[in-house]
């Protein structure tokens, strides 16, 4: 016996050392090791309890895997590249840092659930403890983390014919989704960030299949969902499509969130370059006659904004944004639809079409589109302005009676806005309002809907050709490109507005 003892306690210190040779982070109650890995064969076996570190650039060479566990991922400046994952994503961790993906295909083939969350990177992470109370810590801290030349490719469908769900899925090539919020009583607070992040020449592609049914897809370049803080990210050269294949699916597509949820800090991001589109037009005759959506959501940086949400010095330039739909429609530059607090924030060279519809549709939906937003809710927006975007429309808009439907409203600035949404110092100079037009519709140089006095203060519209409903100041394009003026105007007070003579303003994030 004395022998089984002395081996017991030789055993226990070669534990000590072993563990002691490894830097250690608490995790979860207790403490996991860094593990430092160089190939691709340590990255999927180095544990799903340790802290992974990289040594070394790995390049998985076409191998197909399933997401790869860890409590957290320190690339150390390093690239993960061509790998297949045949999941929801990469790694299955609530910290990742420092690196690279290229060349990464993420494919997922999800049966229908009340909830699912994709992310080329990470997903929310939650942790669960016994006690009075069930503690829950959403968590998800990512930072440094850069996609490049990659796909997500998901195709939802349900789990049989007769058995309907109603859910929500969030798609990001960053993350799924992210949490900031204490969801039980006695929950621990979690903390949620993804910072200096970026997508560049990544294309998300989103597929319903034809029996899906009442379900909610969010969809943006950096977080489908977000309930936390997103800052100093980058979308370009991307795209974003999202089909919707049957009854009450609603697309809410954004080039860097598809919904910013009422926890949402969003600061000094750009989306540029990229192809975001939303295509929700299955239709079925009868006596219903039954719509592909209620309602769809699109913009150059978020799809739909929640109240709570606070967004500050974003943008989104030179997007092609397209929706196609059956039902209705809240299109616009920076945003689909606005319920939060919008500063500092601007929409420049979107080029958005609307389309989709055909004569034998029974619809008579509601179509928002605007420069800057499509639909402004129980929306602050201060400061914010949408410059030299487009417009067009490349099919008519019937009724049930084949009439052209009078439903359409277009802003240089909003498409509509409710009673309790309120602009200050805004302005949209959009030379194509009014223009392509070829039926009768709602347009003005910023917003259709007549809002009171007290609602609008100090905004600014390029001109009065096209409709000033509101009583717009104007300012002429050469107010546009002198600094003096159009600061003064709009109030731009941020360190990174870039004023030039003779340039439209802009940011420049360096």
């Amino acid at each position: 016996m004395k022998k089984v003892r002395v081996v017991l306690k030789c055993l226990a210190c070669c534990a000590l050392l072993v563990c002691a040779s490894f830097p250690t982070v608490a995790c979860g109650g207790h403490v996991a090791p860094a593990v430092h890995v160089s190939t691709w064969a340590e990255l999927k076996s180095a544990g799903s309890d340790c802290r992974i570190v990289l040594d070394a650039d790995i390049d998985a060479d076409g191998e197909t895997t399933k997401r790869i566990g860890a409590v957290s991922i320190d690339g150390n400046g390093h690239t993960i590249s061509n790998a297949i994952v045949e999941d929801i994503s990469m790694f299955e961790a609530s910290e990742v840092k420092n690196l690279t993906l290229d060349g990464i295909t993420l494919i997922a083939n999800p049966r229908m659930q009340d909830e699912f969350c994709f992310g080329m990177v990470a997903n929310r992470a939650v942790s669960t403890s016994g006690g009075g109370f069930r503690e829950t810590l959403y968590k998800l801290a990512i930072e440094n983390v850069h996609v490049k030349n990659s796909e997500m490719k998901i195709t939802l469908s349900n789990y049989s014919n007769n058995h309907y769900y109603e859910g929500r899925y969030h798609i990001g090539v960053i993350a799924g989704t992210m949490n900031h919020y204490q969801k039980h009583v006695g929950a621990t607070l979690g903390e949620a960030y993804i910072r200096g992040c970026s997508a560049d020449n990544v294309k998300v592609d989103v597929t319903a299949s034809k029996n899906s049914v009442k379900f909610s897809v969010r969809a943006g370049g950096i977080v489908g969902t977000a309930n936390g803080e997103v800052s100093d990210c980058v979308v370009k050269n991307s795209s974003i499509t999202v089909a919707a294949g049957y009854f009450m699916n609603t697309p809410y597509i954004g080039g860097l969130m598809g919904v910013a949820g009422g926890s949402t800090n969003l600061k000094y991001s750009v989306a540029h370059d990229n192809t975001i589109t939303g295509n929700a037009t299955w239709w079925q005759s009868g006596i219903a006659g039954l719509y592909s959506t209620s309602e769809q959501c699109i913009g150059g940086a978020i799809g739909s904004c929640s109240e709570g949400a606070i967004i500050t010095s974003s943008c989104a330039e030179n997007n092609v944004i397209v929706s196609n739909c059956s039902g209705s429609n809240y299109i616009g530059g920076f945003a689909g639809t606005t319920y939060g607090a919008l500063t500092q924030c601007y929409a420049a060279d979107n080029k958005i079409t609307i389309g989709g519809r055909k004569k034998e549709d029974k619809s008579s939906c509601q179509v928002d589109f605007g420069g800057f937003c499509g639909y402004a809710g129980d929306s602050p927006i201060m400061s914010c302005f949408a410059v030299n975007n487009e417009f067009y429309r490349h099919v008519d808009y019937y009724d049930n009676d084949g009439d052209q439907i009078k439903e359409l409203s277009e802003g240089g600035f909003a498409g509509a806005s409710n009673a309790k949404a309120r602009f200050a110092y805004c302005a949209s100079y959009s030379p194509t309002v009014g223009l392509f037009v070829t039926f009768e519709y709602k347009n003005d140089a910023f917003c259709p809907t007549k809002l009171e006095d007290k609602l609008i203060t100090n905004c600014y519209v390029d001109s009065e050709a096209s409709g000033n409903a509101n009583g717009c100041e104007v300012m002429t394009l050469d107010d546009w490109t002198t600094p003096a003026v159009v600061k003064s105007n709009l109030r731009l007070t941020d360190v990174k507005w870039k004023l030039e003579e003779g340039e439209t303003p802009y940011f420049d994030f360096g």
